[in-house]
């Protein structure tokens, strides 16, 4: 039977560290502990029950993809923390940074802790790892994003009705060529964006232009380059629909340096509202994710889970958006010089 010794020897570190590994008496980096775990799955091995615990104690994971790169996220986290923090529990928190294998490791990790449950935002549009790292029985909640192949509660907002509103928002304005800047084309959460993007288009007649669709990554230097690419084209948006705060970043900087006004040369409508998009010139008009909720609402569908022991009765639990109607919407240039036309008249 193998031990520690050999374990740490398979995993070229010292024993001391794998037994900080399994026995969480210190902080170890995920690439040490995803090498340790890897090298026990390999030869067998298994911690002594004792030590880890003869049953999950009140402790949860939480997966997010980065809580300092996005308010979103560390709302959502606050969310899960409150509601934890009030029922006696706490949380171990884990940055993914929307790494597949970082997750992975963290996965494994909480199972060796035998966290009690797990919220995660994934990272990516498949779920089969998360089941076959933590089991069939695991009690897990999904945070914004739903996987088609993980049957697990989910907590989201409507994304396809959330942008088809947006949308027919701009269209009432008058706009017919509306740019749409989202990230990563796999994730089921694009696409129910695009979804709501396209019917909204179609609704009014509208056939949607490819051009116009812009997928990429959830960064800034996507909705910077994205928004170049736009008018860079004879017929460029007159109205630009952001997917998330850091495609906005990048957009609003692109729009700087092409010497375009908001909303004079084209209107702007952004995902996620922060306080400073109230204090831009002029205010940005947004869509508010209710994400604190979002989390402690996942937080207490899991803790209902792990005291009876069954699922909710609703596995989908949609909550609603808000719309943050500001001044970086008007009616496009063309539109405005006919309505005025007409007033002279």
């Amino acid at each position: 039977m193998p031990g520690i010794r050999e374990v740490a020897q398979r995993a070229g570190v010292s024993v001391a560290t794998a037994s900080r590994v399994f026995n969480q008496t210190a902080p170890v980096s995920p690439e040490l502990t995803e090498r340790v775990l890897q090298a026990a799955r390999e030869l067998g091995y298994s911690p002594a029950r004792s030590r880890l615990g003869a049953s999950p104690g009140k402790t949860i994971g939480l997966c997010v993809p980065n809580v300092s790169q996005h308010p979103f996220f560390a709302d959502v986290v606050r969310g899960v923390e409150d509601v934890c923090s009030s029922a006696g529990y706490t949380v171990i928190l884990c940055n993914t940074d929307r790494f597949a294998q970082k997750e992975r490791t963290y996965l494994h990790m909480l199972r060796h802790r035998r966290v009690a449950g797990l919220v995660i935002i994934p990272v990516s549009g498949q779920g089969d790892h998360i089941r076959a790292i933590l089991g069939e029985e695991f009690p897990i909640v999904l945070v914004d994003r739903r996987l088609e192949d993980l049957d697990a509660p989910a907590v989201l907002i409507d994304n396809v009705a959330t942008v088809r509103r947006a949308v027919e928002y701009l269209l009432g304005l008058g706009h017919r060529r509306i740019g749409f800047i989202i990230g990563e084309p796999d994730l089921p959460m694009v696409q129910d964006r695009c979804r709501g993007y396209q019917e909204a288009l179609q609704a009014h007649g509208l056939e949607p232009d490819p051009r116009l669709l812009a997928m990429g990554v959830f960064a800034a230097e996507w909705g910077y380059e994205a928004t170049v690419q736009f008018f860079s084209r004879p017929d460029p948006p007159t109205a630009i629909l952001s997917g998330s705060l850091s495609l906005t970043q990048g957009t609003l900087l692109a729009l700087q340096d092409l010497n375009l006004r908001i909303p004079e040369d084209v209107s702007v409508l952004a995902f996620d509202d922060i306080v400073w998009f109230r204090l831009l010139q002029p205010p940005l008009t947004a869509i508010a994710q209710p994400a604190y909720r979002m989390g402690s609402v996942a937080t207490e569908i899991l803790l209902a889970m792990l005291e009876t022991g069954e699922p909710p009765r609703e596995k989908t639990l949609f909550l609603e958006t808000q719309f943050r109607l500001r001044q970086s919407c008007a009616a496009p240039a063309l539109e405005k010089e006919v309505s005025a036309d007409l007033g002279r008249r």
